[in-house]
């Protein structure tokens, strides 16, 4: 689950170093990386497999250090999108970062919210951004 976690948002991350001008051959350099980033990230915490949180995640030690490195990973990726929308001709990237940043935000609802009635905002704010990104995304990238 963390490998998962930390791999999707990484190579969100490379997306964005890519969009703001990354050589497509070093692209593979990234991505090696951020694969042994994830697996470090996920071998080494520790998680109790008995105790549950009320959203039915498990729940996992250094809970504010994943949540600092999550919300750092998204900060740095939505300002490098935002460079690149202003730095490049094409506006999809400003879409893309917006979108990043819902889909962060909706994310964060679902999985630390405890009441009944935020999954619902939650579930339409990570729709919306995961939208905006991969809709702009494929419009940018369709002809590549």
């Amino acid at each position: 689950m963390l490998f998962g976690r930390y791999f999707g948002l990484l190579s969100l991350f490379a997306s964005s170093v890519y969009a703001a001008g990354l050589d497509s051959q070093k692209q593979q350099t990234v991505l090696l990386l951020s694969i042994l980033a994830a697996m470090v990230i996920a071998f080494n915490a520790p998680i109790d497999s008995l105790v549950w949180d009320s959203t039915f995640v498990l729940w996992n030690g250094y809970h504010s250090m994943f949540a600092l490195a999550d919300a750092g990973i998204v900060t740095v990726t939505v300002i490098t999108y935002f460079i690149s929308a202003y730095t490049r001709p094409s506006k999809s990237y400003l879409y893309v970062g917006l979108g990043t940043l819902l889909t962060f935000a909706g994310k964060s609802i679902l999985l630390n919210s405890d009441t009944w009635i935020t999954p619902l905002p939650g579930l339409l704010i990570l729709i919306t951004g995961t939208w905006f990104v991969c809709a702009r995304l494929h419009k940018e990238y369709l002809w590549l």
